[in-house]
């Protein structure tokens, strides 16, 4: 069994927990753009593909080495490559390439932060007041029907780049000026900030949602957080997920906040987040689904099913010399 851990960036975490999972004789491949790649380290081997951007050229390398690696199956943890990846899934299944991706079309939506709180409306579902007109935000501040603090940030936008919040009508002109692209304006939600992992299985089914209450990001991800159980928010879980399940497969990252008893939906990530070791050192083991799925085993819901208050923080680890174990696709 070989998995393609396609755009694994930082996360050789990922790599070591599948190597836990997978039987002899498997092989974990991990793709970058760069051999400037950590968590290539933790794979058997590495590929430098193209970069994104250049759409043909990267997929074209993509399929190559899922053929000449007899590739099982791939996912990705990375947003844009998701969406891209997302295009081509019956193209994977046609040479035996199991995809552990979203729809393309819920791919689209989680990418456009303006989309997805659209869809989370339109699903019952609660998400702050987003605006992607300026002079729309400006015109409801005007009117006494938004008010500040809010939150500017690229429409398309990952990581927490260029993420500010705005007091007045002039921080607001200045900062959505300032961002070279597609902006959205949203209220700010204060209250408690939490995330979970959601689990879906190839069968459209729910199979475990794990919660957990944040307390320091960094560069948007989580450094410090614990898990939690509440009522509220597994109810917003299975709510999302009943809109949400014919088109996920495998891990859903969400970001959100509680105020007033009220769940907020801020993001929607359809692939393993930062937050994800939490899950799994609480024993919500998504890598044995993924790996149990290949294997055509039934997986039964265990929503819940975690261990409470366990606490986890993220440290910086020092790696020496560039991987040894990297092919660069132009040469193959």
């Amino acid at each position: 069994m070989n998995i393609l851990l396609s755009c694994i960036g930082r996360r050789g975490y990922m790599a070591d927990y599948f190597k836990a999972e997978l039987p002899p004789n498997s092989k974990l491949i991990g793709t970058s753009n760069t051999e400037w790649t950590t968590g290539l380290k933790h794979c058997d081997l590495g590929y430098i593909v193209p970069d994104i951007e250049d759409e043909e050229e990267y997929i074209k390398a993509v399929f190559h080495i899922c053929k000449i690696e007899n590739v099982t199956a791939i996912l990705s943890f990375y947003d844009n490559d998701v969406q891209v990846l997302s295009k081509y899934i019956n193209e994977f299944k046609k040479i035996n390439v199991t995809p552990i991706l979203p729809s393309n079309f819920f791919s689209n939506i989680c990418l456009d932060k303006y989309e997805t709180s659209i869809f989370l409306e339109k699903n019952g579902l609660v998400s702050p007041k987003t605006y992607k007109i300026l002079n729309a935000a400006i015109a409801d501040i005007k009117n006494n029907k938004l008010s500040f603090p809010l939150i500017l940030k690229p429409r398309f936008g990952f990581g927490s780049s260029n993420v500010f919040t705005i007091y007045n009508i002039s921080q607001l002109k200045t900062f959505a000026s300032y961002i070279k692209e597609p902006i959205i304006i949203q209220e700010k939600i204060i209250g408690r900030e939490y995330c979970m992992d959601l689990f879906f299985d190839n069968n459209d089914t729910l199979i475990e949602v794990v919660v957990k209450e944040k307390f320091v990001m960094r560069s948007g991800e989580v450094d410090h957080a614990e898990t939690v159980k509440d009522n509220l928010i597994n109810e917003t879980a299975l709510k999302l997920a009943e809109a949400i399940k014919y088109f996920m497969t495998g891990p859903l990252d969400v970001d959100l906040f509680v105020k007033n008893n009220v769940v907020y939906i801020i993001e929607l990530n359809p692939r393993f987040g930062g937050a994800y070791p939490i899950s799994h050192v609480a024993g919500a083991n998504f890598v044995k689904y993924i790996i149990a799925m290949l294997n055509n085993k039934k997986l039964k819901p265990r929503i819940g099913n975690y261990e409470e208050g366990i606490k986890v923080m993220k440290e910086v680890a020092i790696v020496k010399n560039l991987p040894s174990n990297i092919i660069n696709s132009k040469t193959i």
